[in-house]
Formats: C-alpha cells, sequence, structure tokens
C-alpha cells in the first residue's frame, strides 16, 4: 500500500515541476526580428509621389512598434545571393 502512495506522490511532483517549467519558458520573453530590405530604384516616381493618400511602409512599420537601427546607406551582402523580381 505505501509503494502505491510512493508512486502517486512521485507522478504528483513530476507534473508541478513540469507545469512550472512549462509556466517559465512561456513567460520568457520574445527575440527580436531583425529585417535587412534592399530597394534598388523606384520605377515610376511620379506615380509613387502622387499616391499621399496611401501610408508608407515606414509609417506602417512604427504604428506597429517597430524600430530602425539604420537608415540608407549602401547594403553588402555576406552570405547568399540577391534575388530579383
Amino acid at each position: 500500500m505505501i509503494a502505491k502512495y510512493k508512486l502517486a506522490l512521485a507522478i504528483l511532483g513530476a507534473a508541478t515541476v513540469g507545469g512550472l517549467t512549462v509556466q517559465g519558458l512561456h513567460a520568457q520573453a520574445k527575440p527580436p526580428v531583425y529585417v535587412v530590405i534592399d530597394i534598388a530604384e523606384v520605377v515610376d516616381a511620379q506615380a509613387q509621389r502622387a499616391n499621399t493618400d496611401r501610408p508608407t511602409a515606414s509609417t506602417a512599420t512604427i504604428q506597429q512598434g517597430g524600430k530602425y537601427l539604420a537608415r540608407g546607406g549602401k547594403i553588402t551582402e555576406l552570405d547568399g545571393r540577391r534575388l530579383r523580381a
């Protein structure tokens, strides 16, 4: 009879430790996401200036809580290949 109690207590203890571990993992902060975008050229600058009522990508990024670490300058590829549409 005592062996059954020991087994039940071990199972209950393991479930408690597992539950606390899961809660601890869910409480961790999410890692940041970094995006690098290279806009090589503007195809139709006149049409782009005419669409002033539409929000720009930078406006949408800032509204969603995004931050720019760097803007402008030349991009040097370190790995991979450049994709052209």
